[in-house]
């Protein structure tokens, strides 16, 4: 294990060691504690009893240590303090001998105390009394002793608006109330590129609406989810805030597995490049989400030969192409071998129609120094038509290759 690892889980082990010994302290306190309290107990300083037994409770919350507290305050006549530190006991796991005797205690004590039950919607709430400064005197559902008269009680859960009631508690009586919370809530207006993406509550299945969308969300983190088809789903972690709004863009990015990529690179650089007849753009480029089949492309430059070919985009893949245009000045002008043919051909044809005026004239019996100018004419073109014709046959044959524009396409995921 390298040196780093080796540190990392020594100080991990020391933390856990750590945190472990600090617990095993704080039980052999609150041991020492509880045993103090026995003792004091015994000796009837119940009042010293009780401080002890507290603290030891405080340090380590036990079943016992509440009951006994409960007790103690019987003993010093205290029904209200006592009725609630039973109600205490009542909520550890307790075995049907054990409830039902602080069940029986806590019947004993009703008529000397005024009895508050207090419920909350949604449940879990923490309770105040008269002010929140003071403490919270349980959590709801709960049974509270309270001396008799009017009191305001007070529920606070996070999420929510504070509730509070005023309640009459009559002595041997009990009171009941339900304080039903609001919950707070913010207001989130969602955008995304592209619009329409669908939006759930993450790890839901039923869709809030589709963007844009204003969502009216409890306070507090939320996480949403966009979806939309032909793109990656995306998550995004919000903290709305109560009462305000807050704005959230996002772009989505389209799913690689639906869409076909394509990158291009030209000599020169700069050469225009058209799919399908449409300007995309000058090479070097780097193209996704293309819609998949086979595309027209073709690769330009001005005073260049252009490279076109039919390419095929398949979805999940990125063709890569690869051109090089031939400048026009690096190409001879791919005429010439038609006007040696041409200028050959008219030659021959014009000895041809030579010739053809000399027999006229033979025939006609015109003089033979005419005759003679006419047929070595007549040979020259001739000669000079089929010499011209067999050079360019020969130039053609046996010339270098003439330079064009050249290109290359190849798939991979």
């Amino acid at each position: 294990m390298p040196s780093f690892s080796r540190a990392l889980a020594l100080a991990l082990l020391i933390s856990m060691w750590g945190s472990v010994r600090a617990a095993a302290q704080e039980a052999t306190e609150a041991q020492l504690l509880f045993e103090r309290g026995a003792e004091l107990y015994r000796e009837r300083r119940f009042g010293e009893a009780l401080e002890a037994m507290v603290a030891s409770n405080r340090l380590v919350p036990n079943a016992n240590v509440v009951f006994n507290v409960a007790q103690i305050y019987e003993l010093l006549e205290r029904p209200l303090d006592a009725f609630n530190w039973y109600q205490r006991h009542l909520q550890f796991t307790l075995d049907d001998d054990a409830r039902s005797r602080a069940a029986r205690r806590v019947d004993a004590l009703r008529p000397h105390v005024a009895v508050l039950q207090v419920q909350s919607d949604p449940a879990g709430a923490e309770l105040y009394l008269d002010r929140v400064e003071l403490g919270a005197v349980g959590r709801a559902p709960s049974v509270l002793a309270v001396p008799p008269g009017a009191h305001t009680v007070i529920a606070r859960l996070a999420g929510y608006r504070d509730a509070s009631v005023r309640v009459h508690a009559s002595l041997a009586a009990t009171a009941v109330t339900v304080l039903g919370l609001q919950q707070l809530v913010g207001r989130v207006d969602l955008q995304s590129e592209p619009k329409g993406a669908s939006v759930f509550v993450t790890g839901q299945s039923h869709a809030l609406g589709v963007t844009p969308l204003s969502l009216e969300l409890p306070a507090g983190p939320a996480s949403l989810t966009l979806r939309l088809d032909g793109y990656l789903e995306q998550t995004v972690e919000l903290r709305v805030a109560p009462e305000a709004v807050q704005r959230q863009r996002l772009t989505l990015g389209r799913d690689p597995a639906r869409y076909a990529r394509l990158s291009i690179a030209a000599a020169p650089r700069g050469a225009t490049v058209r799919l399908d007849g449409e300007r995309l753009g000058a090479a070097p480029l780097e193209l996704d989400g293309l819609q998949p089949g086979t595309r027209a492309l073709e690769i330009a430059q001005p005073e260049h030969e252009p490279w076109r070919t039919r390419l095929q985009l398949s979805a999940g893949s990125t063709a890569y192409v690869r051109a090089n245009l031939v400048s026009d000045a690096d190409r001879p002008w791919p005429y010439w071998p038609w006007l040696g043919y041409g200028v050959a051909g008219a030659l021959l044809v014009s000895g041809v129609a030579v010739g053809v005026a000399a027999v006229s004239e033979n025939n006609s019996g015109a003089d033979a120094g005419e005759i003679e100018r006419l047929n070595r004419t007549a040979d020259v073109l001739m000669a000079g038509g089929v010499l011209l014709g067999a050079v360019t046959l020969v130039l053609q044959l046996t010339g270098s290759p003439v330079p064009r524009s050249s290109g290359s396409v190849a798939a991979r995921p």
